[in-house]
């Protein structure tokens, strides 16, 4: 995805201010490129870029692409991808027991966040289901499924491939039973179980630290400043009343 434009091009493709070339296997690769262009990119399987986008927009791919394809994102489509593409260095700079697994969500995230934000809009508007009942019950079975692993890797992605629901259908029915985002649900789940659990800490003799693991929470330093925002004091805090 193109950041910094400079004039450049990639197969003979414009490389402008939100355009996302995806390249197949095999493919000679030539450039022009000046000083100043910047992008970022991602090597991967073929066969794991159309399950990724297959799984953000449940559409059917039906053939593996054999020539290069620019994506235009729109004003919003690069606004989106872009407020993920700012969080993918943290995330892959985090250096705990969990970076294994954290690498490839983060990344599979970001490229899920451009095949959602490349499919047209109005495809996606006619896509959604407008059910408030459906919408309501998607938002619940989601929810149940977060409960239910919540000490495990958990994504929006992982979500829409369980729930076969695209990215966008996600946010709707989350937007309209809980008034937040699926990535912030899962978050503030896993805050509130981790004080039930604190409130107790003294009487079971867990630490922070495992309580942190217990609900799927494995950067503690972000951990601690998130539930300082949310209840206005620190883990620890909690673990020391009775």
């Amino acid at each position: 995805m193109a950041t910094r434009p400079a004039e450049a091009t990639i197969c003979n493709v414009p490389l402008e201010p939100g355009v996302v070339l995806t390249i197949p296997d095999g493919q000679d690769i030539f450039a022009s490129i000046k000083p100043g262009a910047a992008w970022t990119a991602a090597v991967l399987p073929t066969e794991t870029w159309l399950d990724i986008e297959e799984t953000a927009t449940r559409l059917s791919v039906d053939s593996t692409p054999n020539a290069p394809r620019a994506i235009r994102l729109s004003e919003q489509g690069l606004r989106y991808v872009g407020s993920r593409l700012a969080a993918l260095p943290s995330r892959l700079g985090e250096n705990d027991a969990q970076r294994e697994w954290r690498m490839p969500i983060a990344v599979s995230e970001y490229l899920g966040a451009i095949a959602e934000a490349s499919l047209d809009r109005a495809l996606a508007d006619r896509q959604l289901d407008r059910s408030l009942t459906r919408r309501l019950a998607q938002a619940w079975k989601a929810d149940d499924f977060i409960r239910t692993h919540l000490s495990e890797s958990l994504s929006v992605m992982r979500l829409c491939k369980e729930l076969r629901l695209s990215r966008r259908q996600l946010e709707y029915a989350f937007r309209t039973t809980f008034d937040i985002s699926p990535a912030e649900y899962i978050l503030r789940t896993r805050l509130n179980e981790s004080r039930r659990k604190l409130r107790s800490a003294r009487k079971t003799g867990q630490s922070v630290t495992d309580i942190a693991l217990e609900t799927g929470i494995t950067h503690l330093g972000r951990f601690a400043g998130y539930y300082h925002r949310l209840f206005g004091e620190t883990p620890s805090d909690t673990a020391r009343q009775r």
